[in-house]
């Protein structure tokens, strides 16, 4: 197997700018070592230059040169974990001049003198083994690469690259119908009313043929017909338990919040029965211990058991979870010298009995009992598997219908018997013929028009690039990728040599072995940054949501993309993400309101790959993932923990896991160990779901031993105060705390020098981050600040904003009724909008901020997003102002005729929301309704303008009639309505653009309502575009 190039270079890149800026420094070493830090420094120059040949060598390389590769990437992550270790250990001198600085530089030399030799003689033993590593080469005839044309990005990249892939995710994920397959004739099936049993369909097929594909368009299209629904994916290491209650869990969130199409909620690592994870986890960071045990049980063995643990600390409080039982947890104390903590944990696992299983059975059943529902059980591994989840599927006699996906033949028999066909339908899935993947080879290239694929409109791709592919959908859509990426300067690939090199002699993929010789030319056609950034996705679990931000801040943690060609590292971040998915490495499945992709997922057969190339360089460790792969070295870098049970336990505990720069859970750590995880080596900490952050677990103040954390999130974790000392995180760019407890921030959070983004606050419960006054002191870093109350008193005030000049969003939630914070922050908003302000959001349950935006003297017109939320009941003169606008969300107190004019000459608008929040106050509703009789009864909206508007959507409880005129919103592709009654829409033919419509009924539909939505069906059978209707129970 090929070695992974890529991220041994970027891991050099990143090391060599660290070096950089340490020879910069003035610090106090030990004699020659600034000399040995120089030659350390040419010497990984020299290698990577060497790599970024052989990253462009089309030959496979040999063994020699594989086992050089590998010693540069180990001597390089020790110089790496060397350097960090460092520049928090050691100060750099005290400067000045005069004898009071003599002084003070020679006790500084004195009190650091031990420690300057113990970094004096790490240095020089890694620069012996740089200089070894060099020798050897030479010594054992490892040969030099042969020349090669550069690929992807290697050129750099420009400012013309990043506009180009920023302009291609404006736009929205439409709903595409799958190539192929009669999904209408399965879809009847599933939703003939006059069987009232419950009936299976079983989808099956081998991996990438588009299973999942058929059966969420089956579930997305026949999904509103049923009371209820849900979408699981199960995969090999599934405990039917967790399966259980990710339905149950969807199935509720249903019932409060409304239908949320397609979601799968094994993508939700919110689950309750995380209660232990964070705390023990945590422990292991944080307490030291001594000795450890390992009560050797398995996951579906440790029912029953009463096991109990020491850990360190005192004896944690019970803790109970659903019903479940609990134990206690002992801790001993133990002493800490320096840095490096010695640690174990073991997880205690609670004492649940049969009666925590028969519980949540009891209680899926007891839901589904009187319920019409549809159920999609996604990649189903074994027949006992299947077996066992059925159990709590009850046979009602409502019409219910599951469906299952299986990669397996005999298990889709299992599922869907063929002696009652009445009862069970098994749909193998076919390939493609001839003209289906020509069809999916042409439509896949037209999406990536906006990043160069009119360029290839001049040349001929050969028919033998997606011949070749076997009529399989991802083979197809992943050749499509790479061709529309071949836009190298001085010619372009010869397709029909990269054809041949894949399958020789007219061979056509006919297998999921054979598409990852694809997958594999793909990844090696990337750059070293790409390749680097792409082996990262394999730190999710399969079939998760990936949020586009949350990954991309996470790259910028660890350092894998930086600042090109006056372009900043977000942008560069965002670049290479859109990059990834222009190569269909990663699919978009969710765009914001703004038309930027704000998640997307990585198919199975992608990421089983990314792992294994991952596990090759040393460069993820996962846990508990779908697929067994094993480590090359003892040493982990990133630790992601996806699922645990006892032999993984024993596993982890033989890790080292003193070099640790990442660490991310999203599942139970119940049965995992950990004895060398040093914290002072993090930099990022990814915790986001984990509930059970308890403060009689863990203390939160040792959080600031993290002294390299650059990344910290702990969104949707039940914490409730970050560390009073976190000013000790100097190194410390983001802070992610929405949907939590924490309300207020500690005042040493104002001496982080380097944060950038701080996010807090949760909109939908109305909770608010609170400043303090000494936080201005982050006023040079500071881009993103969001979900903050603005108050008198201890707080941050209004006037204070002045100072974060930097500031590109600002999302206030919450603002204390005074005419001089309404005055003051008036006066920062216009200030701010001279700098980089781009994104304003205010909420105001009074309207009198809002009233008060008319008095400012000069205008935010530089804005690309703007939500005015509360009671709005005029619109700022100066709105029509914004020609940059691009998002806008106003309160629907604000929906009328007269303002819709107003807001039609946005030139640059791409998305417009009037929305009134669930919990908001009655009373708004009666000045909606007042804003109808005033507009006639009806909304009109105006001919011919908006002329980029692409998405209107008005969330309401009385939503009035509304009426497109002719020419009206020539771009507008989609419309999302969400009400309680509903009095219609015309006019919704004379929209030419128009794709999708997504209406969702809050509670049971009324007569009139019921008749509305019937026509508007009837309609849209006949129309182009794709009428859905949810229906969200209360």
């Amino acid at each position: 197997m090929e070695l992974a190039v890529g991220a041994s270079a970027a891991t050099l890149k990143s090391l060599l700018s660290k070096l950089g800026s340490l020879l910069a420094e003035q610090y106090t070493l030990i004699r020659g070592v600034r000399g040995d830090i120089q030659f350390i420094t040419d010497e990984l120059a020299s290698m990577q230059a060497f790599l970024s040949n052989l990253s462009k060598c089309k030959k496979s390389h040999d063994d020699q040169t594989e086992d050089w590769i590998k010693q540069i990437r180990d001597v390089t992550y020790d110089i790496e974990d060397c350097i960090d270790g460092f520049a928090h250990r050691l100060r750099p001198d005290p400067r000045g001049s005069g004898w009071l600085t003599t002084v003070r530089r020679t006790l500084y030399e004195i009190r650091t003198w031990y420690t300057r030799r113990n970094v004096a003689a790490q240095i020089t033993d890694l620069k012996n083994r740089a200089e070894q590593i060099g020798n050897r080469r030479r010594r054992y005839g490892v040969r030099d690469p042969e020349p090669g044309k550069g690929n992807g990005l290697a050129a750099g990249l420009t400012k013309q690259d990043a506009a180009d892939h920023q302009e291609i995710t404006c736009e929205l994920v439409r709903i595409k119908q799958p190539v192929g397959p009669d999904v209408e004739h399965l879809g009847k099936w599933i939703a003939d009313n006059d069987m009232k049993k419950l009936r299976v369909l079983s989808v099956v097929g081998y991996g990438g043929m588009g299973k999942t594909t058929i059966a969420t368009e089956i579930y997305r299209r026949f999904g509103p017909q049923f009371d209820c629904r849900a979408m699981v994916t199960v995969s090999q290491n599934s405990d039917p338990e967790i399966v259980w209650r990710n339905i149950l869990s969807q199935l509720k969130q249903q019932a409060e919040n409304g239908v949320k199409e397609g979601k799968d909620s094994s993508t939700d690592s919110t689950m309750e029965r995380k209660i232990p994870v964070v705390g023990s986890i945590l422990s292991c960071l944080w307490h030291p211990c001594r000795n450890e045990e390992d009560d050797g049980s398995t996951w579906q063995g440790r029912h029953g058991q009463n096991h109990q643990a020491h850990l360190v600390g005192d004896t944690l409080s019970r803790v109970k979870n659903n019903g479940e039982q609990h134990g206690t947890i002992s801790e001993k104390k133990t002493t800490v010298t320096g840095s490096t903590w010695s640690r174990l944990i073991t997880l205690f696992s609670r004492k649940e009995g049969v009666d925590g299983v028969q519980q949540i059975q009891a209680e899926l059943r007891s839901y589904l009992k009187q319920k019409r529902y549809l159920l999609l059980i996604d990649d189903v591994w074994s027949e006992s598997s299947w077996l066992y989840i059925k159990k709590c599927f009850p046979e009602n006699e409502q019409g219910s219908r599951v469906i299952v996906t299986t990669r397996i033949q005999a298990v889709a028999a299992t599922c869907s018997p063929r002696d009652n066909k009445e009862l069970h339908l098994l749909h193998p899935v076919k390939l493609l013929d001839d003209e289906e993947a020509k069809d999916l080879f042409q439509k896949t290239l037209e999406e990536c028009k906006g990043a160069g694929y009119n360029q290839l409109n001049h040349r001929q791709v050969p028919d033998r690039v997606w011949k070749m592919c076997g009529g399989l959908p991802l083979a197809i859509v992943t050749m499509a990728g790479l061709v529309a990426s071949d836009k190298q300067q001085g010619g372009h690939k010869d397709w029909n040599e990269v054809c041949e090199s894949l399958f020789p002699e007219k061979e056509v993929c006919h297998k999921p072995e054979d598409f990852m010789r694809i997958i594999n030319h793909s990844y090696h056609d990337l750059d070293s940054d790409l390749k680097t950034c792409s082996l990262y996705l394999s730190i999710f679990p399969k079939g998760r949501k990936i949020s586009m931000k949350r990954l991309t801040r996470r790259w910028i943690a660890e350092g894998f993309v930086s600042e090109k060609q006056g372009l900043s590292v977000e942008v560069v971040a965002e670049t290479c993400f859109n990059q990834l998915i222009e190569r269909k490495l990663i699919r978009p499945v969710e765009h914001n309101s703004s038309g930027r992709v704000k998640s997307c997922q990585v198919h199975d057969m992608v990421l089983e790959y990314l792992i294994s190339k991952a596990a090759e360089e040393d460069f993820v460790t996962v846990v508990g993932s779908h697929w067994s792969m094993p480590a090359h070295s003892n040493k982990v870098r990133r630790l992601s923990v996806h699922s645990s049970d006892s032999k993984r336990a024993q596993h982890v505990d033989s890790m080292n896991l003193s070099h640790v720069r990442s660490l991310t859970v999203f599942e139970s750590l119940d049965k995992l160990h950990f004895k060398s995880l040093k914290t002072g080596m993090v930099q990022v900490l990814d915790l986001q779901g984990c509930r059970g952050f308890r403060e009689s677990h863990v203390k939160v103040s040792d959080m600031s031993e993290m002294v390299l954390l650059k990344y910290l999130c702990l969104r949707r974790t039940d914490v409730k105060n970050l560390p009073r000392n976190i000013h000790k995180l100097e190194y410390l760019e983001t802070i992610d705390i929405r949907e939590t407890e924490v309300q207020r921030l500690p005042a040493t959070v104002g001496k982080l020098k380097r944060i950038k983004n701080i996010l807090g606050g949760d909109k939908r419960a109305r909770k608010t981050l609170k400043l303090p006054r000494e936080f201005k002191g982050t006023t040079r870093t500071l881009r993103i600040l969001s979900g903050v109350e603005i108050a008198e008193g201890s707080t941050t005030a209004a006037s204070d904003l002045n100072y974060f000049t930097g500031l590109r969003k600002l999302a206030i939630y919450k603002i204390h009724k005074s005419e001089d914070i309404f005055k003051d922050l008036l006066s920062s908003i216009q200030y701010l909008s001279g700098y980089s302000l781009q994104t304003l959001k205010i909420d105001d349950e009074s309207s009198e901020f809002h009233k008060t935006l008319d008095s400012m003297s000069s205008y935010p017109t530089d804005l690309s997003t703007l939500e005015l939320s509360g009671m709005l009941l005029k619109l700022p003169t100066w709105i029509k102002e914004l020609n940059r606008l691009v998002k806008l969300t106003l309160s629907a107190t604000a929906l009328r005729t007269d303002n819709l004019k107003v807001l039609s000459n946005l030139g640059s608008l791409f998305s417009l929301t009037f929305s009134i929040s669930e919990k908001e106050d009655p009373a708004l509703g009666a000045i909606v309704q007042k804003n109808k009789s005033e507009s006639g009864g009806k909304i009109f909206f105006p001919a011919g303008e908006f002329s980029k508007l692409k998405l209107f959507r008005i969330f309401v409880p009385l939503l009035p009639l509304l009426h497109f005129s002719r020419k009206a919103a020539p771009q507008l592709e989609r419309i999302e309505l969400r009400f309680k009654r509903f009095e219609g829409l015309n006019g919704i033919d004379n929209l030419i653009s128009l794709n999708d419509v997504l209406l969702t009924v809050d509670g049971k539909r009324s007569e009139p309502t019921k008749s509305i939505l019937h026509d508007l069906k009837k309609a849209s059978v006949s129309s182009k575009y794709t009428l859905i209707v949810n229906e969200a129970h209360d």
